[in-house]
């Protein structure tokens, strides 16, 4: 762990590197210098609350160009990709450290925060679907409970345990009249990372014969296409393999396609059955839809459609 005030206790880093932390001279900044393969390295020292992108670029504008290191509280993942892309060496005081110069490169933790409040409480399907709708309909944060628990397709009670989630992980504002996300890109990105494990492993799948041409499909009402078809109509870039369909319906007569083809994927819709999404939802779930599955022609396009309708640096993993 490394601390932020006085000198930093360096657990973080492994003892044959001795890592000293020296204080400023004349007013200057605190240094930390270590050998690494016999190389002496030394790096001005900035101490720094980092806990929004925003938080980043403040720290990009001020840094010098010579070497140095952010010393700063528990970086999330999201905030650690952003440092990684931004060039940012760092070390959090939960252990996480990244640095970067010349031949040298250290990566060392991707740990949890070493302490977390006991009230903290981490997604679950209900949250994820409530945060879904939220994404979905932008206004739908100040409705009723009760308008938002038709609108995911959850209990009141599970609106309630989604709210008290958002506000106790400062992603909303507790006490405000007219409520509002303070970091929705982060938001957005846990919610990306976390829809393979949690969400989609319950999804209610049927599958019927291949297709003999997708776009001959009746859709009807509430139908969503999602995966590599969904792609194809936000991008025009691919041509679909996969076909995934949101429906609560049985698909209706279509031409059966060539046994070797893959089936016909109907999910029944997580949401409720009012909810209207739009592209910046629909572009969401796709991209969780191409990086679920694993497939790098997938991560490509989740890629292009990022470019074209998403906020992210970069995709999770």
């Amino acid at each position: 762990m490394i601390q932020l005030h006085n000198e930093p206790n360096l657990i973080g880093l492994p003892s044959e590197f001795n890592a000293v932390y020296t204080l400023g001279e004349m007013g200057g900044r605190p240094q930390l210098k270590m050998t690494v393969n016999g190389q002496p390295i030394t790096f001005n020292i900035f101490y720094a609350h980092i806990h929004r992108k925003e938080s980043i670029k403040s720290y990009l504008k001020r840094r010098p160009k010579a070497n140095d290191i952010l010393f700063c509280n528990h970086l999330s993942d999201y905030l650690r990709q952003l440092c990684h892309d931004s060039n940012i060496n760092y070390a959090d005081d939960s252990g996480n450290v990244r640095v970067m110069t010349g031949n040298i490169c250290i990566f060392i933790g991707n740990r949890p925060p070493i302490k977390q409040d006991k009230s903290h409480q981490f997604m679950t399907i209900g949250i994820m679907k409530c945060l879904f709708a939220l994404f979905a309909e932008k206004d739908l944060i100040n409705e009723t409970y009760a308008n938002i628990a038709s609108k995911a397709d959850i209990s009141v009670g599970m609106v309630t345990k989604a709210m008290k989630y958002l506000i106790e992980n400062n992603h909303i504002v507790k006490n405000k009249r007219q409520r509002r996300f303070l970091h929705e890109p982060e938001l957005r990105y846990e919610w990306l990372k976390s829809y393979g494990h949690i969400l989609a492993r319950y999804h209610q799948l049927t599958t019927y014969p291949p297709v003999d041409n997708w776009e001959d499909i009746l859709l009807q009402p509430g139908d969503v296409w999602g995966g590599e078809v969904a792609a194809t109509q936000l991008t025009k870039y691919n041509r679909p393999h996969e076909i995934l369909l949101f429906s609560r319906h049985q698909p209706a007569k279509y031409s059966i396609g060539h046994k070797e083809l893959p089936p016909l994927k109907v999910v029944k819709p997580f949401w409720g059955e009012s909810l209207k999404i739009g592209k910046s939802a629909l572009a969401l779930l796709t991209i969780a839809e191409l990086l679920l599955s694993k497939d790098a022609r997938n991560r490509e396009v989740a890629y292009l459609i990022n470019d074209k309708y998403g906020e992210f640096n970069t995709l999770p993993l």
